[in-house]
């Protein structure tokens, strides 16, 4: 993903790079991506991350070391922003889930277009102070 990323582009936002290329990478090889959301953002954080979908044993061989520390998203869904004790410590309140697709809308001169998006679609945990 590195040598990807930085080849041709070292200006590249990080922002577009992990909107657009390491998922959609990721994608292509057949590992299923989704990306999760944090609220509040701590200063210095970016808003959200990808995490990507991992076999079932590898979440079990997580869970069985590393316990109520990592969170396995839905799908075996691993990130970033899935580490239950460091989103506890930045007093994270919520986390939600969201995919990258295409939303139409309609035009002030009335044809619809197609705007790629990244829509909040899915809630799957809260944690509480």
């Amino acid at each position: 993903m590195g040598y990807e990323r930085w080849k041709d582009t070292p200006e590249r936002l990080e922002r577009d790079s992990i909107n657009y290329m390491m998922p959609q990478s990721l994608r292509a090889f057949g590992f299923p991506t989704y990306y999760v959301y944090i609220n509040p953002t701590p200063i210095g954080a970016t808003a959200y991350e990808w995490a990507v979908s991992i076999p079932d044993y590898i979440a079990e061989i997580l869970k069985s070391k590393f316990g109520d520390d990592i969170i396995i998203g839905p799908a075996n869904g691993f990130g970033l922003h899935l580490c239950e004790d460091g989103l506890l410590k930045d007093r994270i309140e919520e986390i939600f889930g969201f995919s990258s697709g295409s939303l139409p809308y309609r035009s002030r001169e009335g044809k619809i277009e197609v705007n790629l998006s990244l829509r909040l679609n899915f809630r799957f945990y809260l944690v509480r102070k």
